[in-house]
């Protein structure tokens, strides 16, 4: 898996104050450690944490600036944002997303074309005309023809 940014809020060592920092974490091991309990996560994001900023400091040695720029260990990680989904959700949106491919897999090759690229490209009407050498009515109906075989596909499903 890749690696997320996950924000914290650490206490200085050196006058207490408390900072914002954004530092990588495998997604993995971030979606394991939040399905632990609240009160049981802290010692692991710390653990990551002040692992991450050592080796940090290490590569980017610097002149001050940080409030922990100095601090080889830092005292307590708060307010871990619990942005994850849960376990049930994560399996949910892996089953909706298995079956939207599957019903994507089911359309025309030109539909599928217009879905993924106005979709998952973010392209315009225009954009997908010129790309198919069409008119934006041409696109329009494609569009429209496609949602509707989605529609039927996934109903009930979804």
């Amino acid at each position: 898996m890749a690696d997320i940014l996950v924000e914290v809020t650490v206490t200085s060592q050196q006058d207490g104050s408390l900072i914002q920092v954004s530092f990588p974490m495998d997604e993995g091991f971030y979606k394991a450690i939040m399905t632990l309990p609240e009160e049981d996560r802290i010692p692991y994001f710390t653990d990551e944490f002040t692992e991450w900023n050592h080796l940090h400091n290490q590569e980017s040695r610097h002149d001050g600036g940080s409030l922990d720029a100095e601090d080889e260990e830092l005292e307590f990680i708060h307010d871990i944002p619990d942005e994850a989904p849960t376990p049930k959700e994560y399996c949910l949106k892996k089953e909706r997303d298995l079956l939207l491919e599957k019903a994507i897999s089911h359309l025309s090759w030109r539909q599928r074309f217009v879905i993924l690229q106005i979709y998952y490209f973010n392209h315009t009407h225009e954009e997908v005309a010129d790309m198919m050498g069409l008119d934006r009515t041409s696109v329009t109906k494609l569009h429209l023809r496609a949602l509707a075989k989605l529609k039927e596909e996934l109903e009930g499903k979804i």
